[in-house]
């Protein structure tokens, strides 16, 4: 990645177990796809209060991805990985995020087919 990875944590204590899941989890992917320029994560405790989320995350951790290529931005918003172990909300971010690099590439491999 071009520009360091930025792990933010919200009503919670930064949690350096979850920072190196977080980096392993970084690594797997840019060994797949090279082209990530960045990532953004906020991993949210199970006391954030957003009204927005309220109802399904009251309770669970929850873990917000933003992963930065050349051209465009894949997000994982929160909800999409709610959980009670913040371990497997952070592994569903990040399934979700290889869900959404994988059609972005297909999509991409289409288009360069077309012309």
């Amino acid at each position: 990645m071009m520009v360091p990875l930025n792990v933010c944590f919200q009503s919670m204590e930064r949690d350096e177990q979850v920072v190196w899941e977080i980096d392993a989890r970084i690594a797997e992917l840019e060994a797949q796809y090279d082209s990530i320029i960045g990532c953004d994560i906020v991993v949210y405790g199970p006391k954030a209060r957003d009204l927005e989320c309220y109802d399904k995350t009251n309770g669970l951790y929850d873990v917000r991805l933003v992963l930065a290529l050349p051209c465009r931005e894949i997000v994982v918003d929160r909800s999409q990985n709610a959980d009670a172990d913040v371990y497997i909300s952070v592994e569903k971010a990040f399934q979700a995020a290889s869900q959404q690099f994988e059609s972005w590439l297909k999509q991409r491999h289409h288009l360069q087919k077309s012309h």
